[in-house]
């Protein structure tokens, strides 16, 4: 399969360049029993779902200062967690049944991970303006409260790509 080596941050505008392209890492279920259980139950769709990842510093610069996939996934499944209950709770779900308008668009997060413990997130929609800045506040203000991981050097980097579906308000 041909990977794009060019990438066009929707946070920053910039392009990034990765010889040999460019992955996007997605959500997998863990194995068969997860697999059945989601079979079993019926899934309710959530106002707003990561879509996909993009790290912006390669994965061997990522391995070399100590930040193992693991710690790294987890931290994205809590950022995920967060934006889904903020922007859920924003945009109550009670508004799709009162046949509200519903606004579909795409939520860009980069994150940039720094020695010391310090995160910063920059929150983009497209198309732009789809979050109002009371529910950007919320949403950095729940950010703020990670834990972040711990490295010691260099900066990651990475984009969190999410679709919503929610009411207009």
């Amino acid at each position: 399969m041909w990977l794009n080596e060019e990438f066009r941050n929707p946070v920053d505008g910039k392009v990034y360049v990765a010889p040999g392209g460019w992955q996007t890492y997605t959500a997998s279920a863990s194995g068969e029993d997860d697999n059945k259980k989601t079979a079993e139950v019926k899934r309710v769709p959530l106002p707003i779902e990561l879509s996909g990842v993009v790290l912006l510093t390669p994965e061997q610069q990522i391995e070399s200062i100590g930040l193992s996939a693991d710690i790294l996934a987890e931290f994205v499944k809590e950022i995920s967690s967060r934006i889904e209950k903020v922007v859920g709770k924003l945009r109550s779900l009670e508004n799709a049944n009162n046949k509200l308008p519903v606004s579909i668009f795409e939520t860009h997060i980069q994150v940039q991970i720094r020695p010391g413990s310090v995160a910063s997130f920059t929150i983009t929609t497209v198309p732009e303006g789809k979050l109002s800045s009371q529910e950007i506040t919320a949403i950095e203000q729940s950010l703020s409260h990670l834990a972040i991981p711990i490295i010691s050097r260099d900066t990651v980097s990475f984009v969190l790509s999410f679709n919503a579906k929610i009411p207009s308000q």
